[in-house]
């Protein structure tokens, strides 16, 4: 039952005319065909500022992680300035001795 009402309907709407449209619409039409065109838009100064200022930061921290970036990945394989070798030639210090009385002896595992 609601079919046959949908499509009844559906038939009624399509087979109708359209209203003509209001004296208004017609009015305005016109006169928006008779106006002339607009300028063209001015570029504005300070779009151009900013994308130039824009540019430059990302361009100084970009700069500023590569420095970063490259001293902490070379920082390892710097050359070190070579060590002093200990002088091995007698000194006039005399040289720790060994003194067999400072040994503590441990005490022996013994088998159960």
């Amino acid at each position: 039952m609601t079919d046959d009402l949908e499509l009844r309907l559906r038939d009624s709407f399509a087979a109708a005319q359209l209203p003509s449209a209001p004296p208004s619409l017609a009015r305005t039409l016109a006169e928006l065909s008779i106006e002339p065109e607009t300028a063209p838009r001015k570029r504005r100064p300070w779009v151009l500022v900013s994308s130039g200022v824009a540019l430059l930061l990302v361009a100084g921290f970009l700069q500023i992680v590569l420095l970063l970036g490259n001293n902490a990945a070379s920082a390892p394989n710097q050359v070190l300035p070579p060590t002093p070798i200990p002088n091995t030639s007698p000194s006039s210090s005399p040289s720790p001795s060994f003194d067999p009385s400072s040994v503590v002896p441990l005490p022996r595992a013994t088998d159960r």
